[in-house]
């Protein structure tokens, strides 16, 4: 373990070419278009990750990266490679990651959202050398997005129909190191604030409001 790591921190560039289609590329993740959607959000402080299911990163500079290409490119690894042949074990022990490591995940896929993206890089590196696959302990957010109501704003978006949403909250539960909210949603539209059913009808009726309207200046 100690060979591996050390040959990782002083030779990066073989292991950016060997594993870099192994690793594949680092996805993008951009919360904007669904945060205003999650109904259900568990938070774990102290939680374990399969490396293997952090597809991606909500930071800019490395999405569309190679995993692997991170060991070369990544800001600051010219600071964490060294400290990982100097203590292999911070990324074996199953101890609470610090600095904090923050992740999202959503529909299954986990995603770096805050700081620890050198760290991932290098944790699926290492760890996949190894044969292993856990990796903590991290901050973990979990988001439950509601369907139906990221179907309802499609439709609206695509028929023109101004509208915003507005998360109410319903409940919290908390323990140690855990907490989970749920949330209603609220569309909020020039006939007032409404709920998922309403702002169906309303968009029902607003299609057919507009199909008229484009009818009769086709027809014109």
């Amino acid at each position: 373990m100690l060979e591996l790591a050390g040959d990782v921190a002083r030779n990066p560039e073989r292991y950016a070419g060997e594993l870099k289609e192994i690793l594949g590329k680092v996805d993008s993740f951009d919360d904007t278009e669904i945060r205003d959607f999650v109904v259900v959000e568990e938070i774990r402080q102290t939680e374990d990750v399969d490396i293997g299911s952090v597809v991606g990163t909500a930071h800019p500079d490395y999405q569309g990266l190679y995993w692997s290409e991170m060991l070369l490119k990544g800001k600051r690894m010219h600071l964490n490679l060294p400290l990982l042949e100097k203590n292999p074990s911070y990324y074996l022990d199953g101890e609470r990651k610090l600095p904090v490591m923050e992740y999202l995940e959503l529909e299954g896929k986990v995603y770096v959202y805050g700081d620890g993206n050198h760290r991932t890089a290098i944790a699926k590196v290492f760890l996949g050398l190894l044969g292993k696959e856990r990796f903590g302990k991290v901050y973990l957010r979990k988001w439950t997005p509601d369907e139906k109501a990221l179907e309802l704003a499609e439709a609206a978006k695509d028929r023109g129909v101004s509208f915003f949403v507005k998360r109410v909250k319903l409940s919290r539960e908390d323990g140690p190191g855990w907490q989970v909210e749920h949330y209603d949603l609220r569309f909020l539209t020039e006939k007032g604030e409404m709920g998922a059913g309403e702002f169906e009808r309303y968009l029902k009726e607003k299609g057919g409001f507009l199909t008229k309207i484009f009818a009769f200046l086709g027809g014109s």
